[in-house]
């Protein structure tokens, strides 16, 4: 329950604040996920919520970036500072990812 009320807090807040962008959620039959896809022009940014202090994706995760061939993704965490999981792929706290994407 506390994981998806952290999912909505965080999408709530990235499509407030960045209106420009138009969201998404990503799913297929095989299992690729992801919680909010981002768009304006060209440009996509793929967004997963874990409410945890140390964050673990799926395959499911890996697989729907290389679908939609996406080259920046967050997971968004409750922490205090971010570091990279893969190449484009960052765990940041929602403040951080508001300011860096704005």
């Amino acid at each position: 329950m506390v994981g998806s009320s952290w999912e909505r807090l965080v999408i709530e807040n990235v499509l407030a604040e960045l209106p420009a962008w138009r969201g998404r959620f990503y799913r297929t039959a095989k299992g690729a996920e992801l919680d909010l896809v981002l768009e304006r022009g060209q440009k996509r940014i793929a967004i997963e919520c874990k409410m945890s202090n140390a964050p673990k994706v799926t395959q499911g995760f890996w697989n729907a970036l290389k679908d939609l061939e996406i080259s920046e993704a967050w997971v968004i965490a409750p922490m205090k500072e971010s570091y990279p999981i893969g190449k484009g792929v960052t765990v940041a706290p929602l403040s951080e990812f508001l300011q860096r994407c704005s």
